[in-house]
């Protein structure tokens, strides 16, 4: 099923690198070389692609660990799907990707994205940040916080963002406009993705597609002329 909408917040308180490629020869026969390709499926090479201010931006596909010391991660990385614009999450991950430039959040600046809940963890979330750990304080005005839930089977997260408008399996496919903005400002340089699922570390998949970080427009006049 699917379910498409804005995510409103009134105020803020309605609320590796790709690895290297090793080439190991066995033996030349007649004019082919046989060999053994040992390194990252062709998937995880991929960067990613995203828009701010409606630019394209290529994030290249360095998986860091985030939160780090609190042993979060599977073996796994986050696959970036070959046309650049989806990742694809499958376990218990919580992975970096470093920005290609430092992103400026002002008051009016949205974040927004498709998500597609595949099989539930106990939460997924996305988060713009600075560094590799989470630091968000548990209080009501989100200061320091820096993740957004976006599913969540777990119940409330205190040191994250609890967006009102969760993605279930019933309703497994949402369109986010978050206005990040009203929850923080500032300089990042880090793009999260979190899927955690700390039972069974290989359960969870999920999908974060068509990432954009904008400004909200706002006041003027805007005429449209057919013809």
């Amino acid at each position: 099923s699917s379910q498409v909408g804005r995510l409103s917040f009134p105020d803020s308180k309605s609320t590796q690198r790709k690895g290297n490629t090793r080439r190991m020869k066995f033996g030349i026969f007649g004019a082919a070389t046989l060999g053994l390709v040992i390194g990252p499926s062709a998937a995880s090479a991929v960067d990613l692609s995203i828009k701010v201010q409606n630019a394209p931006k290529i994030i290249e596909n360095v998986q860091m660990e985030y939160d780090q010391g609190q042993n979060h991660d599977t073996a796994e990385d986050i696959i970036v799907e070959p046309d650049g614009s989806s990742v694809k999450l499958n376990g218990n991950l919580w992975k970096a990707f470093p920005l290609p430039e430092m992103v400026e959040v002002g008051p009016d600046t949205i974040m927004s994205f498709d998500f597609s809940l595949i099989e539930e963890a106990e939460f997924q979330a996305i988060c713009l940040d600075d560094d590799l750990e989470l630091t968000g304080e548990p209080n009501e005005s989100g200061a320091g916080k820096r993740c957004f839930i976006v599913a969540n089977t777990q119940g409330w997260i205190s040191n994250m963002i609890n967006s009102p408008m969760l993605a279930t399996i019933e309703n497994t496919d949402q369109h986010f406009e978050i206005p990040i903005g009203q929850f923080f400002t500032g300089s990042f340089d880090k793009l999260v993705f979190i899927q955690d699922n700390d039972v069974d570390k290989n359960v969870g998949s999920s999908i974060f597609s068509n990432i954009e970080i904008y400004d909200q427009q706002h006041g003027g006049l805007v005429i449209t002329v057919d013809g």
